[in-house]
Order: C-alpha cells, then sequence, then structure tokens
C-alpha cells in the first residue's frame, strides 16, 4: 500500500467481497486522500468502517469533484455480502466525465441493452473499461457477467484476438479499439494515454 501513489477517487462497483475489500479501503480511507464513491445503498457499510469521504450513486444520479463528474449507470449484476442481504444494495458502472473526455468504467456486468441506453445518453467513450473474467460456465454466469468476446460489442470495439496461439486467456489478449481520432493496439497491462 504505501507504494501507491496518491489515489484521488476509488470506484466502487458493488458490495462482492473482490470489489469491495474493506482492510484495503481501511488503509486508503487512512491515507486522507482519497473519495469514495459507492453504489446506492453501499454507504452504510463504508460508515461502519469510517471508510470516508464518500458519495453514494443510484443509476442516473452524478456528483462534481475537483475537475471531473461521475454518474452512476446501469449494469446487470446483484449484490451480496453474505446469505440474507442478496440486492439488497445496488450494483452499477460509472460514467466519467473531465475535460471533455468521457471514460465508461462498466463494473461487472452481464451484455444487456443498458449499453445502448448508456451510449444514447454519453455517446461512444474513447476507453471503455469493460469486465472480462468470471465467465464459466455459460448457463451460470451469463445473467451476471460477460463471456471475453462480448466487452467488445457494446461501445463498437472491435472483437479481440489472442495474441498468441498458445492460450486464449483474456489477460492475454490484444485489443484493437477504434476511436473518431485513432486505431490503438493495446496490449495487456500497457499504460495508454488518450
Amino acid at each position: 500500500m504505501d507504494d501507491l501513489p496518491d489515489i484521488d477517487t476509488v470506484l466502487i462497483s458493488h458490495n462482492h467481497y473482490d470489489h469491495l475489500d474493506l482492510q484495503t479501503l481501511r488503509q486508503l480511507a487512512a491515507r486522507r486522500r482519497s473519495t469514495f464513491i459507492v453504489a446506492a445503498r453501499g454507504a452504510g457499510l463504508l460508515r461502519s468502517q469510517k471508510i470516508e469521504p464518500f458519495y453514494e450513486l443510484d443509476w442516473g444520479e452524478s456528483v462534481t469533484l475537483s475537475g471531473f463528474t461521475v454518474h452512476g449507470v446501469p449494469a446487470l449484476h446483484f449484490s451480496a455480502r453474505g446469505i440474507f442481504d442478496r440486492n439488497k444494495a445496488l450494483w452499477c458502472g460509472y460514467a466519467i466525465e473531465y475535460s471533455g473526455r468521457l471514460v465508461y468504467f462498466a463494473g461487472d456486468t452481464s451484455f444487456g441493452g443498458h449499453f445502448a441506453q448508456i451510449r444514447e445518453r454519453f455517446g461512444s467513450p474513447p476507453l471503455a473499461l469493460l469486465p472480462i473474467g468470471a465467465y464459466e460456465p455459460r448457463w451460470f454466469m451469463s445473467p451476471v457477467h460477460m463471456a471475453p468476446k462480448k466487452p467488445f460489442e457494446p461501445m463498437k470495439f472491435s472483437v479481440p484476438r489472442p495474441a498468441s496461439r498458445s492460450t486464449m486467456e483474456p489477460s492475454n489478449w490484444q485489443v484493437t479499439a477504434s476511436t473518431p481520432h485513432r486505431d490503438s493496439l493495446w496490449l495487456a497491462g500497457e499504460t495508454i494515454r488518450f
């Protein structure tokens, strides 16, 4: 944690343990340099752990911070931290607007009509952070997670191609994204600027 640079804003898409790790968030909060944004009905957990300052966003709500605006947007997923709290808190993605640019962070989501709604409201983003993972078995995971090829459909991205014929693991894929300004080839772990 000490090696991390200052983190201005932490986006929490939902309350699953792999997306909302209390120990990590408490450490970030102790540094007093981060603002936390959580989906609606998720603030109680942050408050109980003294993780602050925070903002709670429902779908369609926004908060403007220093030079940028974060919008809560729909996702197809679910929430739960135990066996008795399923869907008691919301899950969401975020559209981040700054300096006339847009970044879309989908959170965990399945493929669905919400992508068209988001694109209709904000336009097609030059950068979309889309989930790939936990997609098998499809009969079980398809309502809440996209398969590797699905993330590239929502925002008119091209279909990925393996970087190596030896593996089909998504972390080894090359992704080509077309934007109005350029075509880019991004490799796993590569830093991009736009």
